[in-house]
């Protein structure tokens, strides 16, 4: 995989034969692991379901809780086709404190309002709870420029 200049990227490149996971997933849950200290018994949500990060933390943290935005309607719910919750960051429907650790990665720039979404997340994470998190960054990159819409 290249970059724009022909470069390598090896951000998302060298994926694993295994799990699927490229560099970045592969630090993400080497820091999950490390720094935050992920326990078996805690309570995990990742806002992505539908990703080679999911299905292998699911595997090693069979209560894992996963999701994707499939529409403002039916929040909370899981699509009986393909087992996904629908959630909504700027609206999530967990109970507050209800989450032990949160690994949000490349999601925040995907989210029209992204502060709405942080305050959903603090919300629900529990007090002295962890969340691991990381957004696309480029030197020169206009921060005040919306990404994403509905």
């Amino acid at each position: 995989m290249r970059a724009g200049d022909g470069q390598v990227n090896w951000r998302e490149s060298l994926i694993c034969p295994v799990t699927g996971l490229n560099c970045r997933l592969r630090a993400a849950v080497q820091l999950l692991d490390t720094e935050i200290g992920l326990c078996r018994d805690d309570r995990l949500y990742l806002p992505e379901q539908s990703t080679p990060l999911y299905r292998y933390m699911r595997s090693v943290q069979p209560d894992a809780i996963g999701s994707e935005f499939l529409g403002p309607t039916r929040r909370g719910e899981i699509d009986p086709v393909t087992r996904i919750r629908n959630e909504d960051l700027t609206a999530l429907t967990f109970d507050d404190g209800s989450v032990d650790v949160v690994g949000c990665f490349e999601c925040l720039e995907h989210v029209p309002h992204d502060g709405a979404a942080m305050r959903e997340l603090a919300r629900v994470k529990r007090p002295g709870g962890r969340l691991l998190l990381n957004v696309p960054y480029g030197a020169g990159w206009d921060t005040r420029r919306g990404r994403a819409t509905l």
